[in-house]
């Protein structure tokens, strides 16, 4: 999944809400642009793959580099004939360009780094997000990486 900006360059742009997917499991991979989709216009965000096939959208700025931190969280239900996008908890720190989101053996999702425009910016902790599903009955197990 990916989203974006007003500009082709990237700078001195707003986010938008839209965003496209391409479903890679068919024959013939088919892109779907979905207009007004998430919460929160955001660009240079995360989304990670969870165990149950939701997406967790995380971090993010609405304007340039930067400007305009997005810390709320977002699980995109993939499962759904109808995608839809639910509110998860928002990260302390802002996660913006040049952040890693990383899905751990144990099913959670390891956050870290960040950088804004100016060394001051930039963001020397980690967050450590647990999915819902860790505490519904079994958890998701990977196997396979």
């Amino acid at each position: 999944m990916n989203g974006g900006s007003t500009s082709e360059v990237g700078y001195d742009s707003y986010a938008i809400r839209s965003a496209d997917i391409i479903d890679i499991a068919s024959g013939t991979p088919q892109w779907t642009h979905l207009n007004n989709f998430s919460f929160f216009a955001r660009k240079n965000h995360l989304t990670v793959i969870l165990p149950d096939d939701k997406l967790f959208v995380v971090g993010g700025n609405q304007f340039d580099f930067g400007q305009l931190p997005v810390r709320s969280t977002e699980i995109i239900d993939t499962t759904q004939t109808n995608l839809q996008s639910s509110m998860a908890p928002a990260h302390v720190y802002p996660r913006e360009h040049h952040t890693t989101a990383l899905l751990l053996p144990d099913g959670r999702v390891w956050l870290t780094g960040s950088g804004g425009g100016v060394e001051a910016d930039v963001v020397k902790h980690m967050e450590i997000y647990e999915p819902g599903y860790l505490f519904e009955g079994d958890p998701p197990e990977i196997f396979n990486s």
